[in-house]
């Protein structure tokens, strides 16, 4: 599928769903992929930030997001950690500003929707967790959740259940 097709699929699964997302948060979400301009791109393309979330407090914090259609990635989260070729993927971004301080998500989204778009499970959770337990323990991450593609790229899997094992703040709905 190209990436039109896949975008257009998860913009509308996310507009059908943002209702609940946004209800598990107890806040506000402003989509900075629905809206293009120079800002929203920079976000998108070097923050891995889809998604501004504005709590009741005032605070702001960015979300990466991600819809997921495939059922055999059900009930799972999904990060790109190589590309064939070799343009820096979401995983080596994130672990670079996290490492230089830099802006970058707090949160990630999962979210598993049907073939018509109707959530069926998602997963909130805390990103910097997750990337500092992978690097953390990354040669055990990368024996155990390193998956490779039909293309020659690959993507770390981890469970749901996966979070709470490795002590991830996350909330599934």
């Amino acid at each position: 599928m190209s990436f039109t097709t896949d975008f257009t699929k998860a913009t509308q699964a996310y507009e059908l769903n943002k209702d609940i997302i946004q209800k598990q948060l107890n806040g506000e979400l402003y989509s900075l992929e629905l809206s293009k301009n120079e800002l929203n791109k920079l976000f998108d393309q070097h923050a891995s930030t889809d998604i501004l979330y504005k709590k009741k407090n005032g605070l702001m914090y960015g979300i990466a997001m991600r819809v997921n259609f495939n059922k055999n990635n059900f009930n799972s989260v999904t990060i790109r950690y190589s590309r064939a070729n070799g343009i820096k993927t979401e995983y080596a971004k994130t672990v670079d500003a996290i490492l230089n301080k830099a802006i970058t998500s707090f949160y990630g989204i999962q979210i598993d929707v049907d073939d018509e778009y109707k959530l069926i499970k998602g997963i909130i959770y805390n990103r910097y967790d997750l990337f500092n337990y992978i690097e953390n323990y990354k040669e055990k991450t990368i024996e155990n959740n390193l998956r490779e593609v039909w293309d020659g790229n690959t993507y770390l899997k981890f469970c749901y259940e996966d979070f709470n094992k490795f002590n991830i703040q996350n909330k599934t709905f």
